[in-house]
């Protein structure tokens, strides 16, 4: 798959085929797999993209330090971004969440 222009913000639409998906940050042994895609609501007057948040699983086992990251996803594409742990059950998978307004 084609990287979007640098100049160009990534969208929601960017993620929404890649649930499922292994992502993998550069230099690091920790997977995280994308669980979903949320689209937020557009503000009034908004001339920015819409918000969404990604929510991705990974092992309980190894959790991968709130940061900034660049992921590979199986299939070729890359992305950077901000990602961090959140409150998770114990015994479940350690959930993750990126938040893009």
């Amino acid at each position: 798959m084609d990287q979007p222009p640098m100049d160009q913000q990534i969208t929601a639409d960017d993620f929404s085929p890649l649930v499922g998906r292994a992502f993998a940050p550069v230099g690091r042994e920790e997977r995280l797999t994308l669980v979903s895609v949320e689209r937020g609501r557009v503000p009034p007057r908004a001339t920015l993209r819409q918000p969404f948040v990604l929510f991705f699983q990974g092992s309980q086992d190894r959790l991968l330090p709130e940061g900034i990251y660049r992921f590979e996803v199986d299939g070729g594409r890359s992305f950077e971004f901000h990602v961090m742990p959140i409150l998770t059950p114990p015994g479940a998978p350690q959930d993750y969440q990126a938040v893009f307004n």
